[in-house]
């Protein structure tokens, strides 16, 4: 089988025949970070670029993180997991891509000869490992790439966010707007407080206050009048010790008595 030319420009998805595609777990920037599949999504930690490295020989670097796919310890025997590695020019970091006619490609490794293969016969499980295996021509062993779009997903939603932002900084200015308008009314709430204000003005209320007092006086004018007919009394008592005045009046005759002596 002949090798494929790969366009070492572009980023790819490396895609298994279940449609899930090889990433990096987590999107782990960590060296040793374990290679598996997981279902598409086009984030970087999903995306694959092709490195020269020799006639027809490739490093296969992941966006994410930079590092390069390896076998874990220089392996070459069958189940030999696969993770990534800083770029150390190591032949376990040595691929060549394969032609598998209709059915895709293969990756093939150039430290062993083995292939890139998924534990298990279907690949079909999020978190099925990467490992290296003889070529059986099984579908777990068989790829596709397929040019990385995630800038190209990625416009609508930055269309949506703005849209989004929008109507929420409409929201908050129709918010504004409210407070705004509630502040106006509370000018009128304040004349109101003001003509409350002279409504203190009841100061006559105390006038009638004080006009009561002089009723007070009145009573105490009352009070005199009790007094009053106490000297009243003492003349009424007094009449009646007159009456012996009166009885003086037989005193005149005796003064006959003594013009007749004269007269003898």
């Amino acid at each position: 089988m002949a090798n494929v030319k790969i366009d070492t420009e572009k980023f790819y998805c490396i895609e298994s025949p279940s449609g899930k595609v090889l990433e990096v777990e987590g999107g782990s920037s960590e060296n040793g970070a374990a290679v598996q599949v997981w279902d598409k999504v086009a984030a970087d930690h999903q995306q694959w670029k092709f490195i020269p490295s020799g006639d027809g020989v490739y490093k296969i670097m992941n966006k994410a993180s930079g590092k390069v796919l390896d076998i874990v310890m220089a392996g070459i025997t069958d189940g030999c997991w696969l993770h990534q590695w800083d770029n150390v020019e190591a032949a376990s970091q040595l691929w060549s891509v394969v032609d598998a006619g209709k059915s895709g490609i293969k990756i093939r490794s150039s430290l062993s000869g083995k292939v890139l293969d998924i534990v298990g016969l279907n690949a079909v499980e999020n978190g099925d490992r990467a490992q290296i295996w003889q070529d059986v021509n099984g579908d777990n062993q068989l790829w596709k790439l397929s040019a990385a779009r995630k800038p190209a997903a990625k416009k609508p939603a930055k269309t949506e966010e703005p849209k989004a932002e929008q109507a929420k900084a409409e929201e908050v200015k129709a918010e504004e707007k409210v407070e705004k308008k509630a502040p106006a009314k509370a000018p009128a709430k304040k004349p109101a407080a003001k003509k409350a204000a002279p409504a203190k003005k009841e100061e006559p209320v105390k006038e009638e206050a004080v006009k009561a007092e002089p009723a007070k006086a009145v009573e105490v004018k009352e009070v005199a009048p009790k007094d009053l007919p106490e000297t009243p009394a003492a003349p009424v008592e007094e009449a009646p010790k007159a009456a012996p005045a009166k009885k003086a009046a037989p005193k005149a005759p005796r003064k006959t008595t003594t013009s007749r002596k004269k007269r003898k």
